[in-house]
C-alpha cells in the first residue's frame, strides 16, 4: 500500500511541477512579448530541461505503481495511469493555450 499511495503522490506533485513550469513560462513570453514585437508564440520552445524532469517524474510513478501491482491492484492502477498522463503531457506545450 505504501508504494501505491507512493506513486499517486509523485503523479500529483509531478501535475504540479508541470503546471507551475508552464505557468512560469507563460510570464517569460508575456514579458518578452511586451518588450519586443515578436512573430508569434509558436517560435518559442520550452526547455528541455523541464521536459526531462517530468518526463523523469512520471517514469518513478509507474515504477512505484509497478511494484506495488501485486498487492494493491486499486491503488496502484490509479498511480500508473496518472503517470502515464503526466509523460503523455511533458511532450505537449499547454502554455501558448495559457496566452
Amino acid at each position: 500500500m505504501k508504494h501505491g499511495i507512493l506513486s499517486i503522490l509523485i503523479a500529483i506533485l509531478g501535475f504540479i511541477f508541470y503546471l507551475h513550469i508552464n505557468l512560469e513560462f507563460v510570464g517569460i513570453v508575456q514579458k518578452l512579448s511586451e518588450n519586443q514585437q515578436l512573430e508569434g508564440p509558436n517560435l518559442i520552445v520550452t526547455p528541455k530541461i523541464y521536459k526531462i524532469a517530468t518526463l523523469i517524474i512520471g517514469l518513478i510513478g509507474v515504477y512505484f505503481g509497478i511494484k506495488e501491482f501485486k498487492n494493491y491492484k486499486n491503488l496502484s492502477i490509479i498511480g500508473i495511469s496518472l503517470s502515464l498522463i503526466l509523460i503523455i503531457l511533458s511532450f505537449i506545450p499547454i502554455w501558448s493555450y495559457f496566452l
